[in-house]
């Protein structure tokens, strides 16, 4: 709604409801004009949840994800805690096992009779509070939870964030949108009556009560208030009247007026009181006002019980207290001339540091914002980068970054120019992290301009080196080539490991899987010396990657078995299962579709003891591959509808290209063409923008089997040739096996009988040399196909007998049919 529509009052109506009817709320604001805390309206909700809630039930509510929990509600640790570590993860993986944590306790409370989460001011909120809301937002529809969010649409332009959310849930259907406009006469009406009851509701009353407030809610009840408390009307005997009826009505102009003048009603000492907590924020802890006020607490809790008789200020779970709106808050911050407000700000955060000294939870972001508007850099700068990291290892990278460029401004302030590559290095991690590696690569390279030492220009050379080759830019590899020339495998062998392993990187990317494994076995000796378990785990991993994509499936399984052997020997289920996930992907992709459930049942597994959410997804590839093999097309087609949702909600394009396609397929093989099409064109479009040589070759070999079903021959010959364009620069053998029977029983068809004989021995041939018996079944059959169209019907039986005891050997069950 537009400002002052009302939608906080119809929201708290809400709130009533559903208590009233049995269930459960929990609530949390965004808010102006103070320091960035990430994620604060859930911060809020899990406090209020910690503060209403018994140990047993707190001990329930956050079942395996209290240390999650713990890291925005602390409250909860002091409580239940304290609480196991995780595993360690990678980055993306932490973030979601974060966000699953929220979303599992907010949905157990939402069991027994439902959940209400009400946000406000969703246009003031942080970027983590939005990426969090969206991970919800795609995962409530199953459950007993309803979100509530408040916002000003005037607040928010195309290219805002909150923007993009609205438009993206609305195309997906998830949310509903309840437009709150202001009040014309009617309504104004009965909002007086609400407030005042029917006796003095005049016409002419409440026709200035409009006028002078546009219908606006708020400024009705604000004024109104104001008239109360000036005694310009009186309530007499249960009844409402003007206090002189011959004289008209004062009314205010503007709520800045109304809120003024009602201010002018409470004492000076509580007004100075209420000054200070406009300091702290719209909400604030009773700890912290004490800490930072100069009155003592006699005098401080007369102050705040009067601005709570006043109506401006109320009182909420635990010693919190919030401003009644917001509006009130910013009055009194604004009316601050601006030398008084920075001293306040000095004031507040002297205060809130030795409450954080003494043990108190204090917001380091807080700290940061007090001490810089208080003009003091130096603890501001030193807060402020305490303040990013934190907020980057809560994923809340916009946050992070804001805060690393007020430290940036700090640092320039002071003339701490030494401290510049080092807040660089930091804003540049945050960027690679966030998805935005050309981005991240500017600031290393800015960084790399003001460094000296020759060790640390090597390390930011190899993160300049990672971000190109995210996107594929050649200038990975004279930058990375820089920074090997200038290590020493012998001091170094971390660093050399790791500078090889990402230009290998490259070259797989590139579908240059021979270069990859040629230098990744270079570096196996230094990475294992480096004693760097997640580093030689990636490593074995890529080794199997690259001869997988090589068609080497033996010596690609022997590196995975090594990776399950790591994970085992040091106990680390999220490394063993990196390896049973390479295994559960070749055998699918050989057609041993039983031995591929088998690694897909242990890969899941690991997984799940890892808390490892990308692990899981992945795991339906395996899943819904092995099960499509089989001939179990529902079972196919609902491992890939649960795969998407979450490569969908981890914002794994990759993996979502790789599952689209099958389903597509899946739908096919059950007869529904007319869905398959659409969603295998799709995935066309979605691999293409990927740029990524295996998700379009595969996403054009799903649609070129569904054309094939229609039998649509010339299309199925068009894709083939596309795909022959994209891998030809490749050297992977994959591929062309994959291809091979689906492109010459086109050929057959089409009567190109030559070309389909010439290129199904060279399938066949690769399909034996690869053990990939599934395939070599397909190529004999298509070649007995052949031998049928030249009217060769015993060379024809021979080929499709040999190509039956394949199929009912694997259980290839679509194919044998």
């Amino acid at each position: 709604g537009e400002p002052g529509s009302g939608k906080t009052r119809l929201a708290r109506e809400l709130v009533d409801y559903a208590r009233i009817t049995g269930g459960a709320v929990l609530s949390g604001g965004c808010y102006e004009l103070e320091g960035a805390t990430p994620y604060l309206p859930f911060i809020e909700a899990l406090r209020l949840w910690v503060h209403t809630s018994s140990d047993d039930e707190l001990r329930e509510g956050a079942g395996d994800s209290g240390a999650e929990l713990a890291r925005l509600a602390p409250e909860l640790a002091s409580r239940i805690g304290p609480f196991p570590e995780g595993p360690a993860l990678s980055a993306s993986e932490e973030r979601l096992r974060l966000y699953d944590g929220v979303a599992r306790c907010l949905f157990h409370l939402a069991e027994p009779s439902g959940l209400l989460l009400f946000i406000d001011d969703l246009q003031w909120a942080d970027q983590a509070s939005l990426s969090l809301l969206h991970y919800l937002v795609r995962l409530v529809r199953r459950e007993r939870l309803l979100i509530l969010g408040c916002y000003r649409d005037t607040d928010l332009d195309r290219s805002h964030p909150l923007a993009e959310a609205l438009d993206l849930w609305n195309r997906e259907r998830a949310a509903v949108r309840v437009h709150l406009g202001r009040l014309g006469l009617e309504g104004t009406s009965a909002m007086l009556t609400n407030l005042l009851g029917d006796e003095c509701i005049s016409e002419a009353f409440c026709a200035d009560i409009h006028r002078e407030t546009e219908g606006n809610p708020f400024f009705v009840e604000e004024v109104v208030k104001t008239l109360v408390n000036e005694e310009q009307i009186v309530c007499e005997c249960g009844e409402w009247k003007r206090r002189d009826e011959g004289e008209s009505v004062v009314l205010p102009q503007g709520v800045k007026a109304a809120i003024g003048r009602r201010l002018d009603h409470v004492s000076e000492p509580t007004t100075e009181v209420l000054r200070t907590a406009a300091i702290l924020g719209k909400t604030f802890e009773y700890s912290e006002l004490a800490a930072v006020s100069e009155q003592s607490e006699d005098q401080l809790l007369d102050a705040l019980d009067e601005a709570v008789a006043a109506q401006l200020l109320e009182t909420r779970s635990g010693e919190s207290m919030i401003f009644t709106h917001d509006k009130i808050r910013e009055v009194l911050y604004l009316e601050l001339n601006p030398i008084r407000r920075r001293r306040l700000h000095t004031r507040v955060a002297e205060g809130l540091e030795a409450l954080r000294e003494r043990g108190g939870r204090v917001a380091v972001a807080d700290l940061a914002h007090h001490f810089m508007e208080g003009g003091c850099l130096d603890k501001g700068f030193d807060y402020a980068v305490q303040a990013a990291a934190d907020a980057a290892t809560l994923f809340a990278y916009s946050d992070s970054l804001r805060l690393y460029d007020r430290a940036r401004d700090c640092a320039e302030a002071l003339g701490r120019t030494d401290q510049l590559p080092k807040i660089d290095i930091a804003i540049g991690d945050v960027l690679y992290l966030k998805g935005e590696p050309l981005n991240a690569a500017a600031v290393f390279e800015r960084a790399l301009a003001a460094i000296d030492d020759p060790e640390e220009a090597t390390r930011i050379k190899c993160k300049i080196g990672e971000s190109y080759v995210l996107i594929g830019d050649p200038r990975a590899l004279e930058i990375l080539g820089e920074a090997k020339s200038t290590l020493d495998p012998e001091t170094q062998p971390t660093e050399v490991a790791r500078a090889t392993m990402i230009e290998a990187r490259f070259h797989h990317y590139h579908g240059q899987s021979g270069k990859a494994a040629e230098l990744l076995l270079q570096v196996i000796e230094p990475a294992e010396r480096s004693g760097d378990l997640v580093l030689l785990n990636w490593i074995y991993a890529y080794i199997a990657g690259a001869y997988q994509h090589l068609a080497e499936f033996e010596e690609s399984n022997r590196w995975n078995q090594r990776n399950v052997d790591l994970g085992e020997a040091h106990d680390n289920p999220g490394v063993a299962a990196v390896g049973y996930e390479g295994l559960m992907e070749n055998a699918f992709m050989r057609g041993y579709w039983r031995e591929c459930l088998e690694h897909t049942a242990r890969h899941r597994e690991l997984s799940e003891k890892s808390q490892s959410s990308d692990r899981l997804a992945w795991n339906h590839i395996g899943l819904s591959f092995a099960n499509y093999g089989l001939g179990n097309l529902a079972a196919a087609e609902a491992a890939c509808d649960d795969g998407l949702e979450i490569a969908e909600r981890l914002g794994d394009e990759r993996l979502a290209t790789f599952l689209a396609g099958w389903k597509a397929l899946v739908a096919a093989e059950q007869g529904r063409i007319d869905e398959a099409i659409p969603l295998a064109d799709a995935t066309i479009e979605r691999g293409d923008e990927l740029g990524l040589t295996t998700g379009q070759a595969e996403s054009r070999r799903a649609r070129a089997c569904i054309a094939q079903l229609q039998g649509d021959h010339q299309t199925v010959l068009d894709l083939a040739a596309q795909t022959e364009e994209i891998l030809e620069v490749t050297d992977e053998s994959m591929f062309p096996i994959w291809w091979g029977p689906t492109r010459c029983q086109s050929l057959v068809a089409t009567g190109q009988l030559d070309e389909a004989e010439q290129r199904l021995e060279t399938t066949l041939e690769a399909a034996r040399k690869s053990d990939m018996p599934h395939w070599e079944a397909m190529a004999l059959k298509v070649r007995g196909q052949l031998h049928a169209a030249r009217g060769d019907e015993e060379a024809a039986r021979k080929d499709l007998d040999a190509a039956i005891a394949i199929f009912e050997e694997l259980g290839s069950r679509i194919e044998l049919g």
